[in-house]
């Protein structure tokens, strides 16, 4: 019985070591917070009229002399500034012709597939390796626009004993949001073969996905017309959202004719839904004030002002003015208002948290832990004393009997 009062004891002792160290904290948690708090609005005061200050008189400044008027200057008849002749207006003749291959506006709601579609720098497009290679002209008189164009097959109108076939190739894919997507171009064909033999020019659509098998052939004639022709739009809508290869080729069977071109301005547009342009329509809406310039008056009356055009209202926030009264400057609210910030109940251990340095509460459940964890050892110290003595009074009773 002895021994358990020891061990309370301990414990008693350890939890009031505990007490003392943190009763500053209790101490302080007690303490009414006012840091969280909003803090008592103060009404402005009410400024008070400023004095009339008494104008003195100024000290009058010297005042500067006077300049000499300027002479002034007749120009003679040899510094008369030579006048621009009036342009004579142009005369109205006959309308000039729009040459071919002018640029054409292309509709905001299409793209162009075809890059370097005027030849106007070295790639984009696959050139093909046979005996007449095709090659990129720089010779204006076969040129539509731009300073270059594409020579195809036996431009230079000689003899072809070789089958050869002169093609360039592209690919592209028509994209699925397309409505509608067509082809356009302009050829100078020339030839003295006879049509329909194997000596062409032709516009064929491959598959390049699939080894090149033909998919479409759009174009193929046997033309000797040297002119530029403008080929009129082919419509492409049943290959939208696939990927193909455009094929432009002059073809000779090697039959000693000879077939050519020359090409220009290849367009591929895929169009897609018409672009609504929205114009903005401002909207005027009515604006309720109070009668007689801010005062309510007894009936609290109120005007509806509707802005006239060109007119914009900036910001409206209705009136809490009551009769005759009307504020100068701002004045602080004494009651609770829904702009105030939330204030929170705060706990012990905020309180704690907000009045106490954090080292000193480590320190003091630190010595708190020691005296608790001190207190347990000598306890088991103790039960392992008892047991001993008990032990040995055992043994001596035994020997004894």
């Amino acid at each position: 019985m002895v021994h358990r009062y020891h061990v309370c004891a301990a414990a008693l002792v350890g939890a009031l070591l505990g007490l003392l160290v943190l009763s500053p904290a209790a101490a302080l948690a007690s303490a009414p917070l006012y840091h969280n708090q909003p803090a008592p609005a103060t009404p402005f005061p009410t400024p008070s009229p400023l004095a009339s200050a008494t104008p003195t008189a100024s000290v009058s400044a010297t005042p500067f002399p006077t300049p000499p008027p300027l002479q002034s200057v007749t120009p003679s008849a040899s510094a008369s500034a030579t006048q621009f002749p009036t342009p004579s207006p142009v005369s109205s003749g006959t309308p000039v012709p729009t040459p071919p291959g002018s640029p054409t506006l292309m509709p905001a709601n299409c793209i162009d597939l075809i890059r370097n579609g005027g030849f106007e720098w070295d790639g984009d497009w696959q050139l093909g390796w046979d005996p007449l290679s095709p090659f990129y002209n720089s010779n204006a008189a076969f040129v539509v626009s731009g300073a270059r164009s594409m020579a195809q097959g036996a431009v230079g109108q000689a003899p072809v004993t070789t089958p050869a076939y002169s093609s360039i190739r592209q690919d592209v894919t028509l994209p699925a949001w397309a409505t509608s997507a067509a082809i356009t171009f302009w050829y100078y064909p020339m030839s003295n073969a006879a049509a329909g033999g194997l000596n062409r020019q032709e516009l064929i659509l491959l598959d390049p996905l699939a080894f090149d098998e033909t998919v479409a052939i759009l174009w193929q004639v046997t033309e000797n017309g040297q002119q530029w022709i403008q080929h009129p739009s082919i419509n492409l809508d049943d290959y939208i959202g696939r990927t193909l290869s455009v094929y432009f080729n002059a073809r000779n069977a090697g039959d000693g004719t000879w077939t050519g071109m020359y090409l220009d301005d290849v367009s591929l547009l895929a169009c897609g839904p018409a672009v609504v342009t929205l114009t903005p329509t401002a909207v005027v809406l009515p604006v309720t004030v109070p009668a007689n310039g801010g005062n309510t008056g007894t009936g609290g009356e109120h005007i509806v002002v509707t802005p006239s055009a060109g007119e914009t209202v900036i910001s409206v926030s209705p009136s809490t003015t009551t009769s005759g009264d009307v504020p100068i400057a701002p004045t602080a609210s004494h009651g609770e208002t829904n702009d105030q910030p939330r204030s929170e109940s705060p706990s012990f251990f905020d309180r704690l948290g907000g009045n106490l340095d954090t080292t000193a509460v480590l320190i003091g459940l630190g010595v708190a832990a020691f005296l608790i964890v001190l207190g347990i050892v000598w306890w088991f110290r103790r039960r392992d004393s008892r047991e001993s003595h008990d032990a040995q009074d055992t043994y001596d009773g035994s020997q004894g009997a």
